[in-house]
């Protein structure tokens, strides 16, 4: 019951930590693509006004060629083409046909009949018209199309504008975005055709957007969301494990010590076992096993002692006369008397011992 309360007690938690992990993520995505719209928006001016530079040159040509045939040579047009900052000048007739060019090797061509240059026609059907193109794949080569007025034909100019080229690298996607991500959450392009909105992939929470043909996918480690989750988890269970350890070390201290105890109930140490418990003895005497107790000898009643026999007085040393007394008494019967007191002065405590 108590896990099942502290993982209930988790889940808002866990909701709420996912919910601003969501949060960041869609501001990131906001802050993206509003930096790409900039991006762009900074693009267009540039793109604008290298359109309408090269147009008024290839009305210049035009012009030139209306007063001068000699500039259809292929030097001349080359040398123009390096004062007019173009990287070829084409010059085409009714047909569509090059009949002059600053690259020699593009002379006789079917402009066109070429992919990406039919509508080039456009200026030969129409008179006097004006036509400006980008290429699909590149957006910094521009081409400028004017029909002549001199003679059915047209004058195609065509140049990859550094300034366009360095304003389409500054608004590109991938380079606008770079910096935004922080931590270790990610921020990257990807291509198009999966569903929008949160999912989790790879250990991480992503968010996908599209806007504007553009394609940006926000990504979060699952760990990092989920980290105030965790670190809870983790200090509850150190808790729990330092509890488990007290109870343990509270549970140990309580237990009474063996301890060695002598006759009288003092504690013993360990160095001094031996030596309390066998006390005037060393240590090699402790060692070697105990002799039996010996039988302790009751004196003689002074009734049933021999009248013959007299005790002696304090101090005083025994008379001769008493000892040959004592040696001439039988032996058998000296020995069956001191059994029989032995006996009756034995100690039930010496008979356990036995």
């Amino acid at each position: 019951m108590m896990l099942c309360g502290i993982a209930l007690a988790f889940v808002p938690l866990t909701q709420r930590e996912e919910a601003a992990a969501k949060a960041d993520l869609g501001e990131m995505m906001d802050a993206a693509f509003s930096r790409i719209d900039s991006g762009k928006t900074a693009a267009a001016p540039v793109v604008v006004a290298e359109k309408e530079s090269l147009l008024e040159k290839t009305r210049a040509v035009v012009r030139f060629l209306a007063h001068d045939d000699n500039l259809l040579e292929t030097d001349a047009l080359s040398t123009l083409c390096d004062q007019l900052g173009a990287d070829c000048i084409d010059v085409a007739d009714v047909d569509g046909v090059l009949i002059a060019s600053s690259d020699e090797t593009r002379i006789g061509l079917d402009l066109g009949a070429q992919d990406g240059f039919i509508w080039t026609m456009d200026a030969i059907e129409t008179p006097e018209s004006e036509i400006v193109q980008t290429n699909e794949d590149d957006e910094s080569m521009i081409c400028c199309c004017v029909s002549r007025s001199d003679t059915e034909g047209f004058v195609l100019l065509t140049r990859d504008d550094p300034y366009v080229d360095d304003a389409v690298a500054k608004s590109d996607p991938e380079a606008l975005i770079e910096g935004i991500a922080y931590g270790g959450d990610l921020l990257f392009v990807a291509e198009s055709g999966g569903a929008d909105g949160y999912f989790y992939d790879a250990g991480s929470l992503c968010l996908r957007r599209t806007q504007d043909d553009v394609t940006l996918i926000a990504a979060r480690d699952v760990s990092d969301v989920f980290a105030a989750r965790n670190a809870a988890l983790f200090a509850l269970v150190v808790g729990i494990i330092c509890v488990i350890i007290c109870g343990v070390a509270a549970y140990l201290l309580r237990l009474e010590p063996v301890v060695l105890l002598d006759e009288d109930g003092n504690r013993i140490e360990s160095g001094e076992e031996r030596a309390s418990l066998n006390p005037g003895k060393t240590e090699a005497d402790a060692q070697t096993p105990p002799e039996p107790p010996k039988k302790r000898r009751k004196k003689p009643h002074p009734e049933k002692a021999d009248e013959s026999t007299e005790p002696e007085a304090d101090g005083e040393a025994p008379r001769p006369e008493d000892e040959q007394q004592t040696e001439k008494r039988p032996a058998k019967r000296l020995r069956k008397k001191r059994k029989t007191d032995d006996a009756k002065s034995e100690d039930p405590f010496d008979k356990i011992v036995d």
